[in-house]
């Protein structure tokens, strides 16, 4: 798949629908930002009324500084999860063609106890990856830093060969973290596929689904994230950031029911998806005659 095609075709299917989208994406941003805000907002408060001293944002904290960042994080999971999905579910019918989640009202899916505890699942699993994931790059990070203040200051080979170890293994362990995220990003888009597996079952299928793909995904938010560099431009830019991301999913998904149909019938049999997967094959993609498959792509990719 070339960048291009992918990045033409996911503006062109938010034609009509574009400020209906920009709302959902701008919901889960704003829910994050709110929460943060708010939390600035109180340690304002708590500075100007001598609670706490500026020093002591810096430093250890205290009982209450731990208490009041787990409240503000359990409210800003709490409240972005079902957003999030709910953006999943609306930008698949986007790009799969699915009238029924095109046209599914949001406050169904928001107010779905069953779907807000698969998102809240879903998403506590990909921040739970990475914090693990974060905690050696945390301490490498920090050894890294140590041992160039000690090179600095004695000039010493050994602590400068060192210093040098701890950087590269500071840099690996980002790796391994973007590596994480990465792997666990498609569980929400993947739930809404799959809605009767599990969420756990659907985040380690994840990590083997995006096998080979994660450069794309890398490629996709460097293309975006530029774009987004001036600020102004993030409303009309994060939809068709999630637009490309749908569309890649669900490119990804027909080829992996292309191969493993495929394989499932032998090199000189066809399956009964045969007729509907071999076009993901040649990269020419015509309206399927299921309903729940991907329509309308044509030959644009």
């Amino acid at each position: 798949m070339k960048l291009g095609n992918i990045t033409d075709y996911s503006a062109k299917l938010l034609k009509g629908s574009r400020m209906n989208t920009m709302l959902i994406v701008l919901a889960v941003l704003f829910a994050e930002l709110f929460f943060r805000v708010a939390e600035s907002a109180l340690y304002s408060l708590m500075l100007y009324f001598g609670t706490i001293k500026p020093a002591e944002l810096f430093t250890d904290k205290t009982l209450l500084q731990y208490l009041i960042s787990a409240v503000f994080t359990t409210l800003r999971y709490i409240t972005a999860a079902p957003l999030i999905f709910t953006a999943a579910c609306r930008f698949t019918g986007i790009c799969t063609g699915n009238a029924k989640l095109k046209r599914t009202p949001l406050s169904s899916i928001l107010l779905s106890r069953r779907l807000y505890l698969r998102s809240l699942a879903s998403l506590l699993c990909s921040k739970l990856a990475g914090v693990i994931f974060m905690l050696p790059s945390a301490f490498f990070g920090c050894t890294a830093f140590s041992l160039i203040a000690d090179a600095a200051s004695d000039n010493s080979p050994t602590s400068l060969f060192m210093a040098l170890h701890a950087s590269v293994m500071t840099l690996l362990s980002v790796g391994l973290w973007i590596w994480a995220k990465l792997s666990l990003m498609t569980v929400p888009f993947l739930m809404v596929y799959f809605p009767e597996k599990k969420v756990f079952t659907l985040a380690m299928r994840s990590i083997g689904f995006m096998k080979g793909r994660r450069t794309v995904m890398i490629k996709l938010f460097a293309y975006y994230g530029i774009r987004m560099l001036p600020v102004v431009t993030i409303p009309a830019v994060l939809p068709e950031l999630f637009s490309a991301v749908s569309l890649c999913i669900d490119i990804f998904i027909k080829e992996d029911e292309y191969r493993e149909g495929n394989s499932a019938g032998g090199r000189h049999r066809q399956t009964s998806h045969s007729s509907k997967l071999s076009a993901w094959a040649k990269r020419c993609f015509k309206t399927p005659s299921d309903k729940a498959q991907t329509a309308g792509y044509g030959n644009n990719l």
